[in-house]
This record gives structure tokens, sequence and C-alpha cells, in this order.
């Protein structure tokens, strides 16, 4: 998603440096973007935002039977998601992934 951002943004022929906003999973994308694009980007206004490494630390936390309950939960609510839903999903789990890579955690 930043990749696509990146083209987005020449595409409509705006030049750097940003100051870009995101938020929740926007809020990884435009981190992945500052992080990617580094002399592209003038600021970062984060609301909320979410980056997949949640999920990793809320499995860490929850009893093995209390996150089996949440996959089942999550699974059956996500089997009438839309493929942009699920990538979605997807997205923000390997933006938080690639965000622990990168950037060392605050």
């Amino acid at each position: 998603m930043a990749k696509e951002l990146h083209a987005v943004l020449n595409a409509a022929h705006l030049s750097p440096p940003y100051v870009l906003t995101g938020h929740s999973l926007g809020g990884a994308i435009v981190e992945l973007y500052a992080h990617t694009y580094p002399r592209d980007v003038a600021g970062l206004v984060l609301v909320d935002p979410e980056d997949g490494r949640l999920l990793d630390q809320l499995q860490a936390k929850l009893p093995k039977d209390e996150w089996a309950a949440r996959e089942k939960m999550l699974s059956q609510m996500m089997s009438g998601a839309s493929p942009a839903q699920k990538a979605e999903i997807e997205s923000s789990r390997a933006s938080g992934k690639a965000l622990g890579r990168g950037i060392s955690a605050a």
C-alpha cells in the first residue's frame, strides 16, 4: 500500500516533501511510506494508528483458548468479507511486521 501511495502521489504530479496523515491502518501505511521514502516526507500525523504488531502482542497475552475463540469468530465474520477487505487485513499484518523490522518501537 505504501508503494501504491507513492505511485498515486507521483501520478498526481504532487511534489514532495509531503505531510502525510494516517488513521488506523492508514497510520501503518504512512509510517511505512516514511521509512521507505524518507526524503519525500516532511512529517506525519498519526490518528489512532494500528500496525499489525498489536495482534502479535494480543496473541502473546491471551490464553490459547481465548485466542482460538477470537480467531474462530473473526474467521466467521471474514467469510462474508470482500476480497478487498481481506487484503486490507493481510496488508495490516504485513505492514506491522515490516515496521517492526525497520523502525524500533517507541
